[in-house]
């Protein structure tokens, strides 16, 4: 017999999972009246994504891909994005 973990613990391991900092690269941008921060990280094959103003927390968006060599691919091609764009990692 299994028992079902409590929703609390269920939250607690996914914002584990999609925090740890197993492969965590920060950007900024400031330039103009423009100071924008962009945060990636990694864990596994989920991959989040956070930004903002600098001194917010910003805003997050996670999403699985089908295994981690796709979510090492997909991070790499949005850090091409953004360095294109102007972002330095800090």
């Amino acid at each position: 017999m299994t028992t079902a973990a409590p929703p609390a613990a269920v939250a607690a391991t996914v914002t584990a999972a999609v925090t740890a900092p197993s492969d965590r690269r920060r950007f900024e941008l400031v330039e103009g009246g423009s100071a924008k921060f962009w945060e990636v990280a990694r864990a596994g094959r989920e991959v989040t994504v956070r930004y903002g103003r600098i001194g917010t927390d910003g805003q997050a968006k996670a999403k699985t891909l089908p295994d981690e060599a796709a979510a090492l691919r997909h991070v790499e091609g949005l850090v091409r994005e953004k360095t294109g764009k102007g972002y330095a990692e800090v």
